[in-house]
């Protein structure tokens, strides 16, 4: 998607152009391959359409924070956006409704995906970490922080684990007390996690829907009164 034209991605050539969208901010395509969802700054609003149905760009809902990227889950039942302050938006596509936002992140957004069973979303920050996000919970799991000699890896409830030099850039606090990694281990059993232990649990990936884009993109399409008089033939 180039402002408002459509490219081949085998070809490399414009597939159509003058889509006549007017959206100013970041699209995807459903799984499907036959909708393209975008929002749009202007209206603050999720905006859809669809390469066949010709009704031209319809609503989807209201948007809480203005969006920075959009991504559909595998099946396309779910859609999330990350946002500039650093939170990420869910909708549920079989209701347009707004189901969560996940906060956690103490700056932007710069990549984030489902995992293939859509349980969990993975996100990385301009803040250094990556975060681990429950979707049905709508809470963080684990948190990640790749550092110039190591990283760590720590949950909610304060167990961690790490590899390398984390030179002082993590540690637990309790009161105003500071204790350097290993210095609690001892005291507070399963605090310092296996490194091989894993974070979360992933199940089977969901089924992606069937292929329902084109087929043959030089192909013409059939005018709006042959594909209805299409229907009637096939309602005999």
């Amino acid at each position: 998607m180039a402002g408002e034209e459509l490219y081949r991605t085998d070809t490399g050539a414009a597939w159509k152009k003058d889509l006549g969208l007017g959206w100013r901010g970041p699209q995807c395509f459903h799984p499907n391959g036959s909708t393209l969802v975008g929002f749009d700054e202007f209206s603050a609003a999720l905006m859809i359409w669809s390469l066949y149905r010709f009704k031209g760009t319809e609503k989807l809902c209201s948007t809480p924070s203005s969006l920075k990227s959009l991504q559909f889950s595998r099946s396309g039942d779910l859609l999330a956006g990350a946002t500039e302050d650093g939170t990420i938006e869910l909708w549920r596509m079989a209701d347009k409704q707004h189901i969560a936002t996940l906060e956690g992140h103490e700056g932007p957004i710069t990549d984030f995906s489902f995992s293939p069973d859509e349980r969990t979303i993975a996100s990385a920050s301009k803040d250094g970490s990556v975060r681990l996000w429950d979707i049905a919970s709508g809470t963080w799991r684990a948190a990640m922080a790749i550092l110039p000699e190591g990283w760590v890896v720590w949950t909610p409830d304060g167990r961690y684990k790490l590899s390398g030099d984390v030179g002082g850039r993590f540690f637990h606090a309790i009161n105003l007390c500071r204790f350097e990694p290993g210095e609690l281990d001892d005291s507070l059993p399963g605090l310092r996690m296996p490194l091989d232990e894993p974070l979360i649990d992933v199940g089977e990936p969901v089924p992606a829907p069937a292929y329902a884009g084109p087929t043959d993109l030089d192909a013409p399409r059939p005018s709006v009164g042959a594909r209805v008089r299409g229907l009637f033939k096939r309602g005999r």
